[in-house]
């Protein structure tokens, strides 16, 4: 997804804050999915629901 695409659907549903984990800027989601880019999966910690761990990857 191009990061003008992102941008139209962070304009239209913004991050609301599900938790105190939430990524809540545009900064920090873009950093975190860089991150998830590179290592080839990504992980949520609490950012959803309290107690929620979580790792994933795409399968090709």
């Amino acid at each position: 997804m191009s990061t003008h695409s992102s941008y139209d659907i962070l304009d239209k549903w913004g991050l609301p804050r599900e938790t105190d984990a939430t990524i809540t800027t545009r900064p920090a989601l873009f950093e975190v999915l860089e991150t998830t880019e590179a290592r080839g999966y990504g992980v949520v910690d609490e950012e959803f629901t309290e107690g929620l761990i979580a790792a994933g990857t795409g399968a090709r």
